[in-house]
């Protein structure tokens, strides 16, 4: 079903060339199909016509060379990531004029982000915060060099200056908050995470210790209220403050099941099949939806893990009378406020069952 969806998403992009951005987020215009769907779509199939559309949409985002450079290099997230994937996965497809023309940009987009490779950013936003989102866009120089390796002489400096990074700055700061972010809940750094070092570990022999994200997985499952539809409302909730779980919460948890121990992965399975969503709902998931999903794992259900979760790092009390849907939860948060989306509240609590009896002052802002 998952890769009838893909394909499906897939159909309806047109086919290139494509000579208008009048409304490159619209339907069916190329940006909502998204390269990395197209081009994983191409590499199950041997469809070329998946390859041509997504080749074309590079070609098409390529003459808009300044696309990353607004808010701070924002869209590193998506765009280098996204051009590594359509790169690596389409590479055969391609001439070698248009490989040219794809390396030449991402070399442009990563030689922006770190103050190592461009000395005026030394002071920018996000760039020695590791535990920001954007910081984690600014990684996708990882993928991108990774994507690039033995074809770019800037390749390596792209893999070493991020490889150092997450072992100096992101691992001591997940060691500290035992692998919370303090950003909270909805913002999307442990899906863009998972990017770089799945990408890392498929594309070398390096044995990354992975520990702390051991931490951040099992640490969704605490932070899931009774009702498996909401998690925990830590920091500022980007689309409902209600907390619902959204693919960046499913993203976050699904790639454990392949990377870290396989008795967690069995766990993760039960949570992946029980939450809302059961799968991801934006089109432009739906590719890690299909990469990372493992359906001939068993599911093995976590309730025998404690019912309590303390984070001495992070402030974070997650207290249940037991796994059921019908359980009291109390959560309460203190610690640390070092991050601009987390709660400025530390002393906050909220009592949940089957709805919150006790809530936090943002529950129902938006």
């Amino acid at each position: 079903e998952r890769w009838l969806a893909l394909k499906a998403h897939c159909a309806r992009a047109p086919m290139p060339p494509y000579q208008s951005d009048a409304n490159p987020l619209g339907a069916p215009a190329p940006w909502n199909i998204g390269v990395e769907n197209l081009a994983l779509a191409y590499q199950v199939s041997g469809d070329v016509s998946y390859a041509d559309r997504a080749i074309g949409l590079l070609m098409f985002s390529g003459d808009k060379p300044d696309a990353m450079f607004r808010d701070e290099g924002f869209d590193a997230r998506t765009l280098l990531s996204g051009w590594a994937c359509g790169y690596d996965w389409c590479y055969d497809r391609m001439t070698e004029e248009q490989r040219a023309k794809v390396r030449l940009q991402m070399e442009v987009w990563a030689d922006y982000i770190w103050p190592e490779t461009n000395p005026a950013r030394e002071n920018a936003w996000a760039v020695h915060m590791p535990w920001d989102n954007y910081y984690h866009g600014f990684l996708q120089t990882w993928v991108a060099g990774l994507a690039m390796w033995g074809e770019s002489d800037k390749a390596q400096g792209y893999v070493d200056n991020a490889r150092h990074r997450w072992l100096t700055e992101v691992v001591p700061h997940l060691k500290a908050t035992d692998g919370y972010f303090l950003e909270g809940t909805s913002y999307g750094a442990y899906f863009r995470m998972w990017r770089y070092l799945a990408a890392h570990l498929m594309a070398t022999d390096e044995k990354l210790d992975l520990s702390v994200m051991e931490q951040a997985c099992l640490s969704k499952i605490h932070l899931t209220l009774p009702d498996r539809v909401r998690h925990y409302p830590g920091g500022d909730q980007a689309r409902t403050s209600r907390g619902d779980i959204w693919d960046h919460g499913r993203l976050h948890v699904m790639p454990g099941m392949t990377f870290l121990n396989p008795v967690y992965g069995q766990a993760f399975k039960h949570w992946l099949d029980t939450i809302t969503p059961r799968r991801c709902g934006d089109p432009t998931n739906f590719w890690e939806e299909f990469l990372w999903y493992r359906p001939e794992i068993t599911a093995v259900d976590y309730a025998t893990m404690p019912t309590t979760y303390v984070n001495d790092g992070a402030g974070l009390v997650m207290a249940r009378t037991d796994w059921g849907p019908d359980a009291t939860m109390l959560c309460f948060q203190c610690g640390p406020i070092i991050s601009g989306h987390q709660d400025f509240a530390p002393g906050m609590w909220g009592l949940f069952k089957g709805d919150w009896q006790v809530m936090f002052a943002k529950t129902n802002s938006h």
